[in-house]
């Protein structure tokens, strides 16, 4: 198919396809880059959060003051994407709530989990973080346990916060990344597609220009003349046609010159050929009429030779020559 393409199809498609594919690439990157890095930014924002609620929230959960937890929960819900909030004890009972939490996700572990859980489904990112207590090292000179020791020793969690964030936001944000960089791909097609086009037309139109004059040359036009304009292959290539051009008018004109020394020669011979044929016919006309007057007056003798008397052998003579005659 391509090979059936002109000279111009082919310098735009040879322009724009690396710098099209380039595009693509160098776009498909940076897109799948900034994503990574706003997934990666609301999971570590969200992951703050929890840590410091369940830091903030342990003495309340050990003392089991309700209102001081419901207070803090009920200030997160402030900050952007925060969706949900709970609170629950060692038990799984809830001690805070605040905000809506997503029913589509699986129920809150009735036992306090021992990590840090994370949980993404549907538009909500669930973050789960353990309440540890806090450990106080106190060195009294009579315990026993060293420090190494009491560092593996891991009191069991208080309880968990939950923290569910909505992803709408960043939905709507990796829509907007998106369209900016097809919009962006766009622009690069369209620069891409204009800049194709003066190329071409910079290379194409002088070919054409060539080719134009190359059929005005072949229907006779040998006057006309490529102008050279530029430099490089299309400079060699004008100046290649109108050096042909040159060579085929000098050839035209010698060869319109022996045609016209030929037709004069023809044309002479012609005239001589004429001149002698019409010398023969006078000759021939003075022959005939340089003749005809004896021959006239011959027969006229002989037929008075007819009339007059001879003897048997003379009359013999006289019948064959008039027979002759």
């Amino acid at each position: 198919m391509i090979r059936h393409w002109g000279i111009r199809a082919r310098v735009m498609l040879a322009a724009v396809l690396p710098m099209l594919a380039l595009a693509l690439v160098l776009t498909t990157s940076y897109t799948r880059s900034r994503l990574a890095d706003m997934d990666e930014a609301l999971s570590a924002r969200g992951r703050a959060v929890a840590r410091q609620l369940a830091a903030a929230s342990e003495y309340a959960v050990f003392s089991g003051n309700r209102d001081a937890l419901q207070q803090m929960s009920s200030a997160l819900l402030s900050e952007d994407d925060i969706a949900g909030i709970s609170i629950v004890d060692s038990r799984g009972e809830t001690l805070a709530r605040s905000g809506m939490l997503d029913g589509l996700l699986p129920p809150i572990p009735t036992q306090s989990v021992s990590a840090s859980t994370q949980l993404v489904q549907g538009p909500t990112l669930r973050l789960i973080e353990p309440i540890r207590p806090s450990r106080l090292e106190l060195d009294d000179g009579f315990t026993t346990i060293t420090r190494g020791a009491a560092a593996h020793l891991e009191e069991p969690p208080l309880g968990s916060v939950v923290v569910e964030m909505s992803l709408r936001r960043l939905q709507r944000q990796r829509d907007e990344l998106l369209w900016t960089s097809a919009g962006s791909v766009l622009l690069v097609l369209i620069g891409s597609l204009l800049l194709a086009s003066r190329l071409s037309r910079g290379v194409s139109g002088p070919i054409r220009v060539v080719a134009e004059t190359v059929s005005r040359i072949g229907q006779g036009q040998l006057d006309e003349r490529v102008p050279v304009l530029g430099g490089g292959s299309l400079a060699t290539l004008a100046e290649g046609v109108n050096e042909m051009a040159e060579r085929i008018s000098g050839a035209h004109e010698e060869m319109v010159r022996k045609i016209e020394e030929a037709t004069a020669e023809l044309r002479a011979r012609k005239e001589e050929a004429e001149r002698a044929n019409l010398s023969k016919s006078r000759f021939l006309a003075a022959a005939s009429h340089d003749l005809r007057q004896p021959m006239h007056a011959l027969g006229l003798f002989i037929s008075e030779l007819t009339q007059q008397p001879h003897s048997p052998e003379s009359r013999r003579l006289v019948q064959r020559i008039a027979a002759s005659a």
